[in-house]
């Protein structure tokens, strides 16, 4: 833990930077996440992470493994929306481990530097390691059910399979709530603390508010370079072969 503190800075700026350039490459799958249902519908991996019901989810599933498989009925198959989500989900293996790492990093630095910061900070920032096992186990219940995408619907022969397919469900939602919950506590509590802190006390260094305005600057250079990068990978060009042409005015 000293070893952590003395390069606690370091840390954070580097699992942000990393953090950042994964999430690029995972903004870059969202042009090829699109199901059909009556007509091509584009879907992020929210509506994964929270569907409206184990209906809509199985929908989304099916529809990605019919295009892969024979085209959705039309003879041309058509497994891009299969690959963009297998390819953001791996992405997430990934970006997790830096993502998390920031928010307990920021959770440390209010427990540590802070001295009348409440005590169970250490302990929120205990917790984004169990948001990061729930977010592995949410990654294998998405990987699984692209595989089984009638997963959560199931049970169609009997009473005590539609408990079970009921309960999976149930199961999958609690995981993801829970792991939401757990990381925007950290994030949005420390935060907070930090703001209160360098607003009405004005407790911070003037480092401190260096390395605060050096975290902005990444975040808006990201944010600046991000579409255009994302713009020259294969998946984006495969998409949008004229390189140019917005997900939303080739929705059908």
């Amino acid at each position: 833990m000293e070893w952590i503190y003395a390069h606690r800075q370091e840390l954070f700026l580097g699992s942000l930077v990393i953090m950042l350039v994964v999430t690029g490459f995972m903004s870059a799958t969202r042009h090829g996440m699109y199901f059909i249902r009556w007509t091509r519908r584009y879907f992020s991996i929210l509506d994964i992470e929270f569907p409206s019901s184990d209906r809509y989810y199985t929908t989304i599933m099916t529809s990605i493994n019919r295009l892969k498989n024979d085209g959705f009925g039309s003879g041309e198959p058509d497994d891009l929306p299969y690959r963009s989500l297998r390819k953001n989900v791996l992405l997430d293996f990934v970006f997790i481990w830096f993502a998390y790492g920031c928010v307990a990093l920021m959770c440390l630095h209010v427990a540590w530097d802070l001295e009348w910061a409440p005590w169970w900070f250490e302990k929120l920032a205990a917790l984004q390691g169990v948001a990061l096992l729930l977010d592995v186990i949410e990654n294998g219940f998405i990987l699984y059910t692209m595989k089984r995408p009638d997963f959560f619907l199931s049970g169609r022969e009997g009473q005590a399979s539609r408990k079970k397919s009921a309960a999976a469900f149930n199961l999958y939602r609690s995981v993801v709530l829970l792991k939401w919950t757990f990381v925007l506590a950290g994030v949005f509590l420390s935060i907070g603390v930090v703001l209160y802190t360098f607003l009405f006390t004005g407790y911070y260094s003037r480092g401190e508010v260096l390395f605060g305005l050096a975290v902005m600057g990444i975040i808006l250079a990201s944010s600046l370079l991000t579409p255009v990068l994302v713009r020259r990978t294969a998946l984006y060009k495969e998409r949008y072969p004229a390189s140019g042409a917005a997900p939303e005015a080739s929705r059908e």
